[in-house]
Parts: C-alpha cells; structure tokens; sequence
C-alpha cells in the first residue's frame, strides 16, 4: 500500500500466487477498513490493515478472476471460471453461488454487483455479458462484443462490467474497441459506442473503464488486453479518455 501523506510504501497482503483483484471497503457493522484480494491460488483473503495476517481466508477452489464491493456494500461478489460467489459483507459469508448461463461458453473476466443488491452483472472471454438474478438464478447474456460477419462470429473478450448507480443499465467494455451499454430489465442492448481507437485497420481494446458516482460520466482505457498472448502485441498504444455517458 501507497500512503499518499508520506509517500511510504508497505506491503499488506500476499498470496501463493499473483493477486489477480482486491477491494477496499469499510465493513458496516464496525466500519473497519478490510482490504479484500482475489488470486489465482484460488483464494480470497480479508485483510485488516492494522493486523499482519489476514482475518479470513476463503478457499474457492479455482483462481479468483475479479470481485466486486465497494460500491455495492454490504454485497460482495468474486468471479472464479464460471461461477459467481455471492457474499453477505456484514456477516463475512458466502450466501450463494450463482452458475453461468449454457450459453456462455469460456471462463468469466469480470465481475459488477447491482445496486439494488438483486443480482450480478459478469462479462465472458467469448464476449458476452450476462445479468444473474439472485431471486432465482435466471438472468440475460448478451453478444456484446461479438462482431457478426457473414460466415462467422469474431470473440472479443469483455475486460470489464460496471453497473450504473441509479439505472438498470450495465456497461462493458471489450476487445473489439467499444462500450457497449445493457438495459437488464428490457433485456436488450441500448446502444453501443464506437470509440475508434485503432491501429491501422485493428480496433486497440478497451482493457478498464468504470463510471462516475453520478453517472453522467465512463472513463476508460485502451491498450492491448493480451487476448491474444504475446503474438498479439504490435506495440499498440495505450490511452485514457473520459466522455459523457449518453
């Protein structure tokens, strides 16, 4: 961790293999600062700054791909392959476990809790983006980075997925170099929005992005998603940009 006001650094959290995501939230019933991490040892681990171990260690038997809190408190969601844990922050349990819709083939990227605390919103490798309600498991999928040719389908992996604060809107950005934004109470795609970042005639991913508190924003960043391994690196260029969300 970065201290700002002192400009020292210190370590506070480790895992047997990289950390892959971590959050940092204030817990309600005493409203303790925890630091919350994800890694491909498959485990997520709470830590409470003032100690030197971590207060709860759960094992989630396969790496932890991304999680989701601290907007959304006291719910907490981590993305494994293609499951989605659902935590009850104030109690420090799991309370559910949601599994991917048949129609999403490939592991999970990201993950996005909604903030009427009814489901969760988690986006594909394949591109899609899906909606999981938590009353009974059902929910959408979307091909939201899914560029339909004639013959064929090209994959763009989704990077991230974000819920709007106050509308029943999910955003995602992807490997195909747009924003996509998802209306999951009338099931359909809204709108998606071209952002035009390529090199030559190939799109450059959007790797992050996430929205403004009050909505009326999205900043995000291009640069190569490493989709494609190493072969895929041509040295694209990396940016960050902010525009209105509409």
């Amino acid at each position: 961790m970065w201290d700002l006001n002192s400009s020292q650094k210190a370590v506070v959290a480790s895992h047997d293999l990289p950390i892959s995501c971590l959050d940092f939230l204030t817990l309600p019933q005493t409203m303790s600062q925890v630091l919350i991490t994800g890694s491909w040892d498959g485990k997520l681990r709470w830590w409470d700054l003032r100690q030197q171990n971590f207060v709860r260690e759960d094992n989630l038997g396969e790496p932890v791909f991304a999680l989701d809190a601290q907007k959304t408190v006291p719910m907490l969601a981590a993305a494994t392959g293609r499951l989605a844990h659902i935590y009850d922050v104030q109690q420090m349990q799991k309370v559910n476990e949601l599994k991917l819709p048949d129609v999403m083939k490939f592991n999970l990227r990201c993950i996005t809790c909604a903030p009427q605390y009814d489901g969760v919103g988690v986006g594909s490798s394949e591109g899609r983006v899906s909606f999981l309600n938590l009353k009974d498991g059902q929910g959408c999928t979307f091909k939201a980075h899914i560029i339909s040719e004639k013959s064929h389908y090209i994959l763009n992996q989704t990077n991230f997925c974000v819920h709007h604060p106050t509308l029943p809107i999910l955003l995602s950005g992807g490997g195909d170099g747009n924003l996509t934004l998802i209306n999951r109470v009338d099931r359909k795609i809204v709108k998606t929005l071209h952002c035009d970042q390529k090199v030559g005639t190939q799109a450059i991913p959007i790797s992050a992005g996430d929205i403004s508190v009050d909505g009326s924003l999205v900043a995000y960043a291009h640069s190569y998603d490493w989709a494609m391994g190493k072969s895929g690196y041509k040295n694209q260029p990396t940016s960050v940009h902010i525009r209105p969300l509409s």
